[in-house]
């Protein structure tokens, strides 16, 4: 071989490689060592049972995108496992980290799942106390400090406050009375406030997506009962329903729509002894009043979907109740049709389950349910002891 034809079979090396390599850096596969590993945050709620895909960047030591075998791994698997592809399935409520590994480093992302619990009231002997179960299932613990009794428990939406109903028997000069208050305390059992102290009963808490306003039932105005407003220290009362000309209204079962926009709520236009009650919607102010449902059944218990495009009800007809579902701005309703008395339901925040109190008869033993919101799925979650007006609390999972 000749000096030429040498001298030209490494010209022809160096351009094939130089051609290689630019079609590497063009094509994004590592030409280089790996800079640093980055893991896009999650974003948004990740509920247990939810699965979501991962997205990973690989920067060479030239500062550019770079492609690389990445391995996976979490730090808890029983709150979220990852595939090889990188895709989460979060299985119970808690904190994981997830690592990716490639070429030697690792870039990490921390991962959050959300769960709830059922917070509910039962009877304890003769009078009535509040439980907090997984809702998986388990022992169910009591709330309230030894000799505090309560009931119509209401979470705040992150789960940090519980709002709650006192019946005490009050005695003045006058004479005694039976008297319903709304007080509040931590899920930790601490920080017990009352919120209300009138003759009047107040009753019925639900809570803002935001945690600062309560609305209530109240008999404050002397009449029938009302829904009404006050802060989250039991300050600022602000009634919100007023009674139509020449009726006596009685109002009932607020509930706080997601987006903090509206206040659902069941009413009777006719009077309280006609029982025809509907349900009704309005702004915080009291303004915007709309009737989603009318007829001669009984309309009570609205609860909204997390989506807060749906609302599900109670419905009592003909000596029965059923649960239904009807949209933000009325329309036709689908029910459950469910032997037995249903009432007071709860939708769960992932928006996968209804909850709901059932019952045979006055005498029998209330029971929680839940069912998924196409009608499928009923399944019992409480067991000798019973329980009645289920709400789901958050679960706040432990510090990483």
């Amino acid at each position: 071989m000749t000096m030429t034809m040498r001298r030209a079979g490494a010209r022809l090396m160096i351009a094939a490689a130089l051609v290689s390599a630019a079609a590497c850096e063009d094509d994004g596969v590592l030409s280089r060592g790996v800079e640093r590993v980055e893991i896009a945050p999650q974003t948004g709620p990740l509920w247990a049972g939810d699965s979501i895909q991962l997205g990973v960047s690989i920067v060479d030591e030239d500062g550019r995108p770079a492609q690389a075998a990445v391995v996976w791994s979490s730090s808890d698997t029983t709150v979220a496992r990852v595939d090889a592809a990188g895709r989460i399935a979060a299985r119970r409520a808690g904190r994981a980290t997830v690592t990716a590994t490639a070429g030697g480093k690792t870039g990490t992302a921390p991962i959050l799942v959300s769960g709830y619990e059922l917070l509910y009231e039962a009877r304890v002997g003769n009078t009535t106390d509040l439980f907090v179960v997984p809702v998986e299932g388990g022992t169910p613990r009591r709330l309230l400090p030894a000799g505090m009794t309560g009931s119509d428990p209401a979470p705040s939406a992150d789960g940090q406050r519980i709002a709650f109903v006192v019946r005490e028997i009050m005695e003045d000069e006058t004479g005694r009375w039976l008297q319903s208050d709304i007080w509040s305390i931590r899920r930790d059992g601490s920080g017990m406030r009352r919120l209300t102290d009138s003759p009047a009963d107040d009753d019925q808490p639900s809570w803002s997506p935001d945690g600062t306003r309560i609305a209530y039932r109240s008999f404050a105005s002397g009449q029938a009962s009302d829904i009404w407003t006050m802060n989250a220290e039991g300050g600022d009362q602000r009634r919100l329903t007023f009674d139509p000309p020449l009726t006596v209204a009685g109002e009932a079962r607020p509930a706080w729509s997601p987006d903090g926009t509206r206040i659902a709520y069941a009413s009777d236009e006719l009077g309280g002894s006609s029982g025809d009650f509907d349900i009704f919607t309005l702004r915080p102010d009291g303004s915007g009043r709309l009737r989603l449902t009318a007829g001669p059944d009984r309309d009570s218990d609205p609860a909204w979907s997390p989506d807060g495009t749906r609302l599900v009800f109670r419905r009592l007809r003909q000596g029965d109740s059923d649960l239904m579902i009807v949209g933000a701005a009325g329309g036709d309703a689908v029910g459950l049709a469910r032997a037995g008395f249903q009432n007071t339901p709860a939708w769960s925040p992932d928006g996968r389950m209804i909850v709901f109190t059932e019952s045979t008869g006055p005498s029998d033993t209330p029971q929680l349910f839940s069912v998924r919101p196409d009608w499928t799925g009923v399944q019992q979650r409480t067991g000798a002891a019973g329980g009645n007006q289920a709400a789901f609390l958050a679960a706040v999972p432990p510090p990483l």
